[in-house]
């Protein structure tokens, strides 16, 4: 079975130069109102699952989508790691993109 992987330190970086300012956890829990606790964990690749409610703030905040903060990498040792627009790209082919649950 592949892994998912959360790329937030990396967002946070990229948000952070974007707009030239210095950006921690604190500041980010802050402004999402997500605990520190929590935001470390996800940060750290701690969780098992991520609430929801946590993807779509974090996604306000950093003026991101959700793909952006994901990253799939599947089992076998050979293949490369995948970022979630391929894998929603592969599931638009195989699927069609109606079959989305949410826009």
């Amino acid at each position: 079975m592949g892994t998912i992987r959360l790329r937030l330190r990396e967002m946070i970086a990229q948000y952070a130069a974007h707009t030239d300012q210095r950006l921690t956890l604190e500041d980010v829990a802050h402004a999402t109102g997500i605990d520190r606790t929590t935001l470390t964990m996800l940060a750290d690749n701690q969780v098992g699952q991520i609430d929801l409610d946590h993807l779509a703030r974090l996604c306000d905040y950093l003026h991101c989508a959700p793909a952006d903060l994901l990253e799939y990498r599947r089992a076998d040792a050979e293949a490369e790691t995948l970022d979630a627009r391929e894998i929603v790209s592969q599931w638009e082919a195989e699927y069609g993109a109606d079959e989305h649950p949410r826009r």
